[in-house]
């Protein structure tokens, strides 16, 4: 096998020289093989060093690994792999400064921060939103390494801005990370501002980002009935959405905001009744139970307050002949509450 690993080490002095891609990519394929299969390539590292000043993103992600993978274990290679992601991390191009700065949050050394400092900084404030999302969640891997770092409350005030970035993203990389540094703390606490801001631009979030949005919306206790309904009216378009989980999610803002409210609730309750009946009939198997299971938590809270829901809908709650055995069940309790509340 050694004499295999310095064949490898004479082909990767000659790389530099070698302007096909392809064959740089092969030669790096082979290093990352011996690597997963335990074989100790360290050998090659100064010859990867040298090969690392390439703008072909493939080799870039190898050479990552490897020098993630060999850093750790001797001193002075990490040395040169610190110094390798710090140029990188100024890199032209930002897909390679977002896996620099990947790279250098993965590297499991005990003095990691003094180098990462600047790049993790600058990544933050990166004109691009790839970098900036990718130095949100580093801050995460940064301060869970080190929970007394000296930096982490300029991080967290630095987090909570991006709170307002217009790349949708950005926000809720950083709601994710910011509850998870703060989680001692009860989580990321919400403002009006930060609030309204993430509602104005929640058509530009996909279904997950929405989902996380509204969960955060649901927490949220407006200042007063004017706000109230202003969210409210924010949320009424996604009331239709063609996703369930965000359906769900805005129900839950409903149900939450009106908690206090019996006659909004029970025009709430009568709002979600087509739409929740039109997403149960639509879904699979697993998404239709848990959004029956939903039906019968509104019929429930709906006949506390002595309003009148699926009693002419009923029909879409008979069992169908491929219908598995848990919605019929789920089905049967609300047929029995439905008949119960009429009777």
């Amino acid at each position: 096998m050694q004499s295999e690993i310095n064949k490898l080490k004479d082909v990767l002095r000659k790389l530099p020289q070698e302007k096909n891609d392809e064959k740089k990519r092969d030669v790096l394929k082979t290093v990352i093989a011996y690597m997963t299969l335990s074989v100790d390539v360290s050998k090659l590292f100064p010859e990867i060093i040298m090969i690392s000043s390439t703008n072909d993103i493939i080799q870039k992600k190898m050479i990552y690994l490897y020098l993630n993978n060999y850093a750790e274990t001797n001193s002075e290679l990490s040395l040169l792999t610190i110094n390798t992601l710090q140029k990188d991390s100024k890199d032209g191009d930002p897909i390679i400064r977002g896996l620099a700065l990947r790279s250098f949050c993965n590297l499991k050394l005990s003095n990691l921060f003094e180098y990462i400092e600047t790049p993790l900084f600058n990544g933050l404030n990166d004109k691009n939103s790839y970098v900036r999302r990718i130095a949100i969640i580093c801050c995460v891997k940064l301060i869970k390494t080190n929970p007394q770092i000296s930096i982490k409350n300029d991080i967290i005030k630095i987090l909570k801005s991006k709170l307002l970035d217009q790349d949708p993203q950005c926000i809720i990389n950083a709601v994710h990370a910011l509850n998870e540094i703060l989680f001692e703390e009860g989580g990321l606490k919400l403002n009006k501002a930060i609030i309204f801001n993430m509602l104005n631009k929640i058509y530009t979030f996909n279904e997950w980002g929405k989902c996380v949005v509204l969960n955060i919306v649901s927490t949220y206790i407006p200042e007063n009935e004017d706000e109230m309904y202003d969210i409210m009216n924010i949320l009424e378009n996604h009331i239709r959405d063609f996703s369930s989980a965000v359906f769900l999610a805005c129900l839950k803002c409903f149900i939450n905001f009106s908690m206090n409210y019996s006659n909004l609730q029970i025009k709430i309750f009568q709002r979600m009744q087509e739409p929740l009946l039109t997403l149960i009939s639509t879904s699979s198997y697993e998404v239709s139970y848990i959004l029956l299971l939903h039906a019968h938590l509104l019929l429930h809270q709906a006949n506390k307050l002595n309003c009148n829901i699926y009693d002419y809908d009923y029909k879409h709650f008979f069992f169908r002949n491929n219908d598995l055995t848990y919605i019929k069940d789920i089905k049967l309790d609300i047929l029995v509450s439905v008949a119960s509340k009429v009777t």
